[in-house]
């Protein structure tokens, strides 16, 4: 992009990066590129705790976390990676009435990570991942939306349907096999389905109480994960209340199949791409 087209370059001091069009609203803050709201229409999205949990040290539960460079529990018992915790550099954005974008950069000893943020109607995150060093690079990354319901037991994920899937190992009774049909969220769960080989697919979280549906599109994703802690909360970190009833989180990730991990030659990319739409139920 040219130095005309930008509106603003930005420096490393910036904190929260707001962004509107005439349809749609969404604010992310540099520290960790986490994403704190996505509206449309005024409608809220994204569900956060209360108050925010931006400080916490373990996990911080709400918006939209950045997983890089692993996704889920390493063997130093840190979870998700350490990009959720890093100060992201805002290179530079570009407002619009139709569309306003953004760039984050995140750069360590050997590898730098790009989320360029896109926001019409909907809102996409583009995540590049840049093997900067002399070695094969092996990383895992997912997008961590936690999406606002009205009520978590009244919702069901549509898309999964003929998806092979496997519980992960801390479900008090995993699972495996091939899901058909809808999936009710009902009760805990932490499930993983295998999306095949990183084609473009969309996942719909139904919500029937507030009359909508959310759409989870993803392009380079080989998984998606769908969880929600229960009254169990059995989830690092602090989820206040009941407020786990409020939320479901369908999760794009790239992972490379079980052995958990994507192996990037150096001077190579990768990408994870994810788009959230608001539908609405007539």
């Amino acid at each position: 992009m040219s130095a005309a087209a930008l509106a603003i370059v930005c420096s490393a001091q910036a904190r929260l990066v707001e962004l509107k069009t005439d349809a749609a609203s969404c604010t992310v803050e540099t520290a960790g590129a986490r994403i704190l709201s996505f509206a449309v229409g005024g409608n809220e999205l994204l569900w956060n705790a209360d108050p925010v949990q931006l400080s916490a040290r373990d996990w911080a539960h709400g918006g939209i976390p950045t997983c890089w460079p692993w996704f889920g529990v390493a063997t130093n018992g840190l979870i998700h990676g350490t990009a959720w915790r890093s100060d992201f550099r805002l290179l530079w954005r570009q407002d619009g009435t139709k569309r306003s974008d953004a760039e984050l950069l995140l750069e360590t000893a050997d590898a730098t990570l790009r989320l360029r943020l896109t926001l019409t109607d909907s809102l996409s995150l583009d995540m590049e991942t840049l093997n900067t060093g002399t070695n094969v690079l092996p990383f895992s990354a997912g997008f961590h939306p936690y999406l606002r319901v009205a009520e978590r037991n009244a919702v069901r994920v549509e898309g999964v349907d003929g998806l092979s899937y496997e519980d992960d190992p801390s479900c008090p009774v995993p699972a495996s096999g091939t899901w058909n049909g809808p999936l009710p969220i009902t009760n805990s769960i932490d499930r993983i389905f295998s999306l095949g080989g990183g084609n473009s697919t969309v996942l719909r979280l139904v919500d029937p109480e507030h009359r909508r549906t959310i759409a989870i599109e993803s392009i380079g994703a080989d998984a998606a994960n769908v969880w929600n802690p229960g009254a169990a909360k059995l989830c690092p970190g602090n989820v206040p209340g009941d407020s786990w009833r409020r939320f479901v989180c369908v999760e794009p990730i790239l992972v490379g199949g079980k052995c958990g991990f994507v192996s990037v030659p150096p001077g190579e990319r990768r990408r994870l791409k994810m788009t959230i739409r608001h539908e609405p139920v007539k």
